[in-house]
């Protein structure tokens, strides 16, 4: 669904006024809940509207259409019920208003979900039929559902891909990482993606020993860092360390895994140090408070490992003795599991996408925090390629 609907009230009754008409009771898109409403018919009513074509849940309001306002309902146990109890969790916003004679009401819109089924703690999925939400227990509506959830895992797929690269001199292999973002607030990250100050981001990135180019192109801002050269000056596309910033916020990016001295033997910092790169520009372009907006995202991560190679870990311009650490690092690893060698290519997850929301924050114990959230989604597990931790015991 679009932008908010406008609301007023009519006597002692909310309404909703969509292209000149007005509607004055439930329907099918259109649900009034009183302040006595428990959170399992809650929950009922959100993953109906999710799972058929959203709509919106009046909170304060009795079926009688009267204002009652709220008090034991508040936005964030709002919140913190659909992202705990419902997964995964929809796309939706909640809006707080205060009556002439300041009762609280909430709306809250649901989006209708692009990945359904919405499954409740119980492990119910309902859908909304006529003016009423009703248990789903027809297996063709599921299996609807179920393609139409598998259609948009495609779409998503298709949104992070980056052509392959078959071979290039020194070229060992190289780390995909892609994000599609879900937020309850796409009109703001839109704005600040169109409003990001290119030349200040530029300005921020200088260094004389690391070359870098901003574009835009099409409705997506592309960054690269380094330089990648070949003797008939022409090199293939997507043969780069680059990121691609989508108006939505979703990211896709590419790290190469290279040795220009002919060994064997990658420098697999420039993992590290490009992540952290593209993450300080993400971080200038939305300034958004994520964890208010924050939903959740599909995450995936891609290793193609053209040759053989042993990874090691030295940082450039950095003290000699955090690189004496990584080295003693190193040759620990050798002594207590042989010869650290990467010889195939991995995904993470197999297949399909990691949802990074809510719950899997509190899985891994990190609080909703807009550093986190950033940090989580620019991170990889193959950081440390190859390496054991502990080393020993």
């Amino acid at each position: 669904m679009g932008n908010w609907l406008s609301y007023g009230v009519v006597g002692n009754a909310v309404c909703r006024t969509w292209e000149s008409r007005t509607f004055e009771e439930e329907s099918f898109y259109f649900e009034f809940k009183s302040d006595q409403v428990n959170t399992k018919k809650m929950l009922e009513e959100i993953s109906a509207l999710a799972n058929t074509y959203g709509g919106y849940i009046f909170l304060g309001v009795s079926d009688d259409k009267k204002i009652y306002g709220c008090t034991k309902w508040t936005e964030q146990r709002i919140h913190t019920l659909i992202h705990d109890a419902l997964s995964p969790a929809p796309n939706f916003d909640v809006k707080k208003f205060i009556t002439d004679d300041e009762r609280t009401i909430f709306v809250i819109k649901v989006e209708e979900g692009p990945t359904p089924p919405y499954i409740t703690n119980s492990g119910k999925i309902y859908e909304r039929l006529s003016s009423g939400s009703f248990l789903v227990n027809d297996s063709t509506r599921l299996s609807q559902m179920y393609y139409k959830r598998e259609h948009e895992l495609s779409r998503i797929e298709k949104k992070f891909a980056i052509s392959p690269i078959n071979s290039f001199p020194n070229l060992f292999g190289y780390l995909d990482i892609g994000f599609s973002l879900r937020t309850t607030n796409n009109d703001s990250v839109w704005e600040q993606f169109i409003n990001a100050d290119l030349k200040q981001l530029s300005h921020s990135l200088e260094d004389p020993n690391n070359k870098h180019s901003i574009s835009r192109v099409g409705h997506s801002i592309v960054f690269s860092v380094g330089e990648v050269t070949n003797p008939n000056n022409i090199v293939e596309a997507n043969l780069h360390n680059f990121m691609e910033i989508i108006g939505d916020g979703s990211v896709k990016l590419r790290i190469l895994l290279t040795n220009n001295a002919g060994k064997s033997k990658v420098n697999i910092a420039c993992i590290i140090s490009i992540l952290s790169i593209f993450r300080k520009i993400y971080i200038q372009i939305f300034e958004t408070d994520f964890s208010e907006i924050f939903i959740g995202a599909y995450k995936y991560e891609n290793l193609t490992v053209l040759n053989q190679f042993t990874p090691f870990i030295e940082f450039d311009g950095e003290s000699s003795n955090l690189n004496n650490e990584w080295a003693n690092y190193y040759h620990q690893h050798i002594m207590n599991y042989g010869n650290n060698l990467i010889i195939t290519s991995d995904r993470i997850p197999k297949y399909g996408f990691n949802f990074l929301d809510k719950k899997y924050f509190n899985s891994i114990e990190k609080n909703i925090t807009s550093e986190n959230i950033i940090e989580e989604l620019f991170s990889s597990s193959f950081t440390f390629l190859g390496y054991i931790f502990p080393l020993n015991d």
